[in-house]
Parts: C-alpha cells; structure tokens; sequence
C-alpha cells in the first residue's frame, strides 16, 4: 500500500502547470487519497503502535516514497528557478508536512467530530479545509522579502 500511494504520486505530469498550482494539485492529489483510503491510515496508526516492528523487514520501503518527493522536488526547483519560491526548501520535510496536514484531518475524524461537533468526511469540509491547508502551505514557499528598516 505504501509504494502504491507513493507510485500514484510520483507519476502525476504536473511539468506544465505553474510551481504554485503543481504544488496545489499535488497537495490535493495526496489529501484525495488519504480521505478515499481511510483503511490506509489506520494501518499506519497500527504501524505505529508497534513502533515500526512489520515495516523493517521490507527492503524495499524507503525507496517508495521517493517518487513523490522527487516530483516535489522537481515543482520546488522550477519555482525557485522562476523566482517563485525560495530556495532551501527540503523536499522531504515540506511533503512530510502536507502529508500530516491531510493525514491528522482524516485519522482523527471520529474525535474531532467528537470534539467538535463537525463531521469532516463531509465533502465540503474536505473541500474547504484542503483549501484553506494549501493556503496555508503555498506562503511558506514564497521568497522572502528583506527586512525593512
């Protein structure tokens, strides 16, 4: 499961959309899965649990998750080169960040509708908190302006 997510991210043609918008498609991309494969997540909870005891035998687990970044990494270099993003960005950290930010939303559904009172598997919750976490993510990216004295 975890080289077909990442596979399914790493073969998305984002190379003729402007950095920005390949960012937002990726991000969306990535948060449609993880609400349409909520099974997925709790495997990764379950993962967790038991501190990583099953995934450690695979040998092929770490290279799973680098088509994704490297599709990352590819937007992230293109917007730098357009000057609009900044450089220094680490690819991984910045998917690890979008991927936590669709991920908390889906794996605690149940007590944040608890919690809340809000159910967000509800499609226009989705719609609108994915919208408002790629608004949040794409000004990180920008470049940074000097300091005005």
């Amino acid at each position: 499961m975890y080289a077909q997510f990442a596979e399914r991210e790493g073969s998305l043609d984002l190379s003729g959309l402007q950095p920005a918008d390949a960012i937002r498609e990726l991000t969306q991309s990535i948060w449609t899965h993880l609400r349409a494969n909520p099974q997925w997540l709790s495997l990764v909870n379950n993962e967790n649990l038991h501190e990583w005891r099953y995934l450690e035998r695979s040998s092929r687990l770490r290279e799973t998750i680098f088509p994704a970044v490297d599709l990352l990494r590819a937007i992230l270099e293109r917007g730098t080169a357009a000057g609009q993003f900044r450089p220094g960005i680490d690819p991984l950290d910045f998917y690890v960040t979008l991927v936590g930010m669709g991920y908390y939303v889906v794996s605690n559904r149940f007590t944040l509708e608890a919690f809340t009172g809000r159910d967000y598997a509800e499609q226009r919750r989705q719609e609108s908190i994915s919208a408002m976490h790629a608004d949040m993510l794409l000004p990180y990216l920008r470049p940074v302006s000097p300091a005005v004295e």
